[in-house]
């Protein structure tokens, strides 16, 4: 949580660094303070302080506190890339963070084999993939350390047209049986990217 204003923010603790020190890598430019607790009203800081007693308990809420930053910037500009199938989750999430910081967040939006040819050409303030992707830049050194945080969870599914008899699909051998037994199958085409919130 930063203490300036009261903004809290979810982190996960990464190997070798301590709660403190992970909440501090997210907002480096101000003091923060670690809360604990399944709801913001009843978190409590380790010195067993809740976060409503805190003077400045949600603050950013009500007006911005100058030179209350995690990048010791004014305003700017936050570049974002990301796959397609996360976007409208990252775009809701993008347009609170921009009232509560006056930051405006450009997305630019690409299939996931396209995210490391827009990495080695351009720069981004913070990048969308998929937990596997992720490892990989992580592995090689591309990513802030202990800067990864779990944003959403994507769901694939599948549909039957109105009428039509729902099949099995309930274990990999009765899933297989039942796309060989379909008359028509439709799917996305992965080089095309999810470029709409949801589908048209």
């Amino acid at each position: 949580m930063r203490l300036c204003d009261g903004r809290y923010f979810p982190i996960q603790r990464h190997s070798g660094a301590s709660p403190a020190q992970t909440c501090s890598s997210f907002c480096p430019a101000s003091a923060t303070k670690i809360y604990i607790g399944n709801g913001i009203d009843h978190a409590v800081a380790p010195d067993g302080k809740r976060y409503s007693e805190l003077a400045t308990a949600f603050a950013y809420r009500k007006k911005i506190v100058p030179g209350c930053t995690c990048n010791d910037r004014d305003a700017a500009e936050v570049r974002v890339l990301s796959v397609g199938s996360t976007q409208a989750a990252a775009k809701a999430i993008a347009a609170d963070f921009e009232k509560q910081t006056r930051n405006q967040v450009t997305f630019t939006i690409r299939p996931p084999f396209d995210i490391d040819k827009e990495l080695a050409e351009k720069t981004f303030d913070a990048v969308i993939l998929s937990v596997p992707a992720m490892d990989n830049h992580d592995e090689a050194g591309d990513l802030v350390p202990i800067s990864r945080v779990a944003l959403a969870r994507v769901g694939v599914g599948a549909v039957v047209k109105q009428g039509g008899p729902v099949p099995d699909v309930s274990t990999p051998e009765k899933l297989k049986a039942a796309v060989l037994a379909a008359r028509s199958l439709t799917y996305t085409d992965p080089a095309t990217p999810n470029t709409k919130p949801s589908p048209s």
